[in-house]
């Protein structure tokens, strides 16, 4: 959709265009004259020549020729650049920021879908990257688009209900709001428990913990970058089991771990650091939520101390009762 912006593409738009005029031409004339002869052969026993039906198959290749060239035209026109109204009071980028506004309120980008890159754009409106980057930042700062860096910007989608209650479950959570799940480990050693993880876990300061380092997304798109530990007198060989399955209930379940619950949940917030934006695709310092939390087995044991950053523009909390 985006190519019609690229200088390359402006010569093969009119070409496309001069075959696609001929085609629809040809198509025209042909499905006139077949329709004709049929009209034709099937009265001409009668020797009557059906004019009624005649003017029914040119009315219908007229249609078709008309919807033809109208769907041409628009596709030219999108391969046009856009004038912007230069030095009458309105700033480039804010004109840009405008144009794009309605093109996401008018469904042009569907909520998910990446926008232009910044060279498309700014080759579209004959300004340089900056202009196109104010205009951008516009639009983010007005919640219709999040930049991922790396990735581009795109559409913004609604932020994901998340629930906080006894039983917190990432899987469960985004499969009843139909997304699809996924989490893939990034690294995991053997680390001795400070006194922080020490206390949450009731156990003893350098008891050995497998640590484990894990992005959760939805869709395919980063939601939080989690550090979880366990003790590995119980779960020796945790962070192995969870990659096949790319879940920690799941992996919980191989160790005879049925059901387990939430103790305690501390939610705070920060700007990124650089890992954080790394992992999540999110900007500098963009605003993050770490949550802090303990789960406990069946006995109330402590069997896993985490610390999840959550990229804050993507999700937001909800505290359930039950």
């Amino acid at each position: 959709m985006h190519s019609g912006y690229q200088k390359g593409m402006r010569g093969q738009v009119h070409s496309s265009s001069v075959v696609g005029l001929l085609f629809v031409f040809g198509s025209f004339l042909s499905l006139l004259v077949f329709g004709c002869l049929y009209d034709y052969t099937s009265f001409r026993n009668k020797n009557v020549i059906c004019m009624s039906r005649i003017n029914c198959t040119v009315q219908f290749c007229t249609r078709i020729m008309y919807k033809g060239l109208n769907i041409m035209k628009e596709k030219s026109e999108s391969g046009k650049k856009q004038k912007l109204v230069r030095a009458q009071g309105v700033t480039l980028w804010h004109q840009i920021q405008s144009v794009l506004e309605k093109e996401l309120y008018d469904g042009v980008y569907p909520a998910g879908e990446k926008l232009p890159t910044e060279k498309e754009l700014a080759e579209r409106f004959s300004v340089n990257r900056h202009t196109v980057r104010q205009a951008i930042a516009e639009l983010v700062r007005k919640e219709l688009v999040v930049v991922e860096q790396g990735r581009g910007a795109f559409a913004r989608t609604d932020k994901l209900d998340y629930f906080l209650a006894r039983r917190v479950r990432f899987r469960e959570n985004l499969l009843r709001q139909d997304k699809a799940p996924s989490g893939e480990l990034l690294g995991h050693e053997i680390v001795p428990a400070d006194s922080v993880v020490a206390k949450a876990l009731c156990l003893r300061p350098t008891t050995p913990l497998v640590c484990m380092r894990s992005v959760g997304s939805a869709d395919m798109h980063p939601l939080c970058y989690s550090t979880q530990y366990f003790p590995q007198e119980r779960f020796p060989n945790f962070a192995e089991v969870y990659a096949e399955s790319g879940s920690v209930t799941a992996a919980l379940k191989a160790f005879g771990i049925s059901d387990y619950t939430r103790k305690s949940t501390r939610i705070m917030a920060r700007g990124a650091e650089a890992e954080e934006e790394r992992v999540l695709s999110i900007r500098r310092g963009a605003p993050v939520m770490v949550v802090e939390s303990v789960n406990v087995d069946d006995d109330g044991t402590p069997i896993e101390y985490g610390v999840c950053v959550w990229a804050a523009d993507r999700v937001q909390f909800v505290i359930d009762s039950d």
